[in-house]
């Protein structure tokens, strides 16, 4: 009997270690396994994150049961911040966005109301993004008004890049240039930036008219027409800037300025004929802009330019020729 409950005792001790052995590679196994497991689990997140499933599955998760009862009641929309805001009015924002307060962030699409918002008059781009737990950050960028161009007898507001804003009204906005020409809108970022480099000049423009699609005249608020050249605008623009500080050109009595020539400007002062309205000039322009009877003898004054092709020192002879 000792010996066989030695024998009972040695079986017994041998079949725990052969068990311990086997639940030790079991237990081993699987750690492996749920190692893979989560790694297969984070990969399949990253990649549904970058080809763009991964909000599809978390609106699918948020028709479960847990996510309508313990998630839903947190994850409410409580603020909106806008930045960028300054045309574009807050009602019509709201309208476009289609949210409430107090709803669910998550059934918020935000690239649905970006499309809307960026249909309205003032909005160019627009930004959203959500901010959980309840927060919705809208940034927008809003179109600059440049010019008003006449088409057809009508005003309408242009944009920085020559692209119609859509208003109602624009009686606000009548203190801007008025551009004509059928290709006016597609020109006028490249004139005005021409115009801005002599900033006390540009500020007595009233009108710029294409001509033929290859130039510009412009009309001072005095009624001066300018000339500008097909070419070499800028130093042309520049040079009549230099000749007004030093001749006080525009506060003369003139009728206009031809800038066309490379080698001399040609001043041409009141002549003994009536002034029309420009009503009919290039493009149907029928903009009223008030003028004089005046009756004067006419001169045409030449300044020779030392310096070919509107030269920057702008050197003149004292004289008229």
């Amino acid at each position: 009997m000792h010996w066989f409950k030695s024998i009972s005792k040695k079986s017994k001790s041998a079949r725990l270690r052969r068990r311990s052995g086997s639940l030790f590679w079991r237990k081993k196994l699987f750690l492996i396994g749920l190692g893979i497991f989560l790694i297969g689990t984070c990969a399949t997140l990253v990649g549904l994150k970058q080809f763009g499933y991964f909000g599809k599955i978390i609106e699918i998760a948020t028709q479960s049961f847990f996510i309508d009862k313990i998630i839903k009641p947190e994850l409410r929309v409580n603020y909106i911040f806008v930045e960028g805001r300054s045309e574009t009015s807050s009602k019509k924002l709201l309208q476009s966005l289609r949210l409430n307060r107090g709803q669910f962030i998550l059934d918020f699409k935000p690239e649905e109301a970006r499309l809307r918002i960026e249909k309205l008059p003032w909005v160019e781009t627009a930004i959203i993004e959500r901010h959980l737990p309840d927060t919705i950050r809208l940034t927008i960028k809003e179109k600059k008004p440049l010019a008003l161009w006449q088409r057809n007898g009508e005003l309408l507001l242009l944009d920085a890049k020559g692209k119609i804003i859509n208003l109602p009204n624009i009686n606000s906005y009548t203190s801007l240039i008025i551009i004509i020409g059928k290709d006016a809108p597609i020109r006028a970022e490249s004139l005005f930036n021409v115009l801005a480099a002599e900033p006390i000049l540009a500020r007595e423009v009233k009108a710029a008219v294409r001509i033929g699609a290859r130039r510009w005249n412009l009309y001072l608020k005095n009624n001066i027409q300018i000339l500008l050249p097909e070419n070499n605008t800028s130093a042309a623009w520049g040079h009549l800037a230099q000749l007004n500080n030093k001749y006080k050109l525009l506060s003369r009595d003139l009728v206009s300025i031809d800038l066309r020539l490379l080698d001399r400007v040609i001043i041409q002062d009141q002549s003994k004929i009536e002034i029309k309205k420009l009503n009919n000039i290039d493009d149907k322009y029928s903009t009223k802009i008030e003028t004089r009877k005046r009756t004067k003898i006419v001169k045409n004054i030449i300044y020779s330019l030392k310096q070919n092709a509107h030269g920057s020192s702008a050197s003149v002879s004292d004289k008229p020729l």
